[in-house]
């Protein structure tokens, strides 16, 4: 069956179906083909029927998806101080991994496994961030987030806690530091990297860069006070 007959025969009348059986909340139609399987068996052939279903369950298995992470390591002391803290926070990792210097100061830690995500890299994040300050001189942590004005709203992407946080946390943590003219977030799925929020503002006429300022002060504040909640 080529792929006109395909989508004539059954892709378009069971998209058909889904919206004449759904008129509030339209279901995907990758869920719908599970949840109708047998009026699928009804518009084709034993044969076609099975090719479809197998084609459909490698589409929905699931990929590893890339996580990258980049931090500066700032410190006065040995390069085996930073060395130690790395062996530290790595040795009960159990994914596949890369850590490799980029440039002065930053480092980009990667993993591309169906067992990490961004949690293992934040918890990877926060212990370097407590063991480095165990050591005399301290050993400093910075990982890159950017916040960025896109029109009448302000981005967030890579931003890091020790916990995953919610666009609502986000909201609320900014009003709590005085920010005002904030509505509301979404947070946006990036395939698997760090979640990328949109913090939607009402009023056009406040003065974006001095609340890009405002907020970048208040989101550094929020990880330095942030406390270490786990060990892997």
């Amino acid at each position: 069956m080529d792929i006109n007959n395909l989508w004539s025969q059954i892709i378009y009348n069971l998209d058909n179906k889904r919206r004449i059986d759904n008129e509030d909340e339209l279901p995907v139609l990758l869920d719908y083909f599970e949840k109708e399987k047998e009026y699928v068996k009804s518009l084709c052939d034993e044969i076609i029927y099975n090719k479809l279903y197998e084609l459909l369950n490698k589409f929905k298995q699931e990929k590893p998806h890339k996580i990258i992470s980049k931090f500066d390591i700032i410190s006065t002391g040995q390069i085996e101080n930073t060395l130690s803290i790395f062996k530290k926070a790595l040795e009960n990792i159990k994914f596949p991994y890369t850590l490799k210097y980029e440039s002065a100061p930053t480092y980009v830690f990667e993993s591309n496994s169906l067992e990490s995500s961004i949690e293992d890299h934040n918890k990877l994040i926060f212990i370097i961030k407590e063991e480095g300050l165990k050591y005399s001189p301290k050993t400093f942590l910075k990982f890159k987030y950017d916040v960025s004005i896109v029109e009448d709203s302000i981005k967030i992407t890579n931003f890091r806690l020790p916990y995953i946080i919610s666009a609502e946390k986000i909201v609320e943590y900014l009003k709590e530091s005085k920010i005002e003219n904030i509505i509301d977030a979404i947070l946006i799925k990036n395939e698997g990297n760090p979640d990328l929020f949109v913090i939607n503002i009402n009023n056009k006429k406040v003065n974006m860069e001095n609340l890009k300022t405002d907020i970048i002060k208040a989101l550094d504040k929020m990880i330095t006070t942030a406390k270490i909640m786990y060990q892997f």
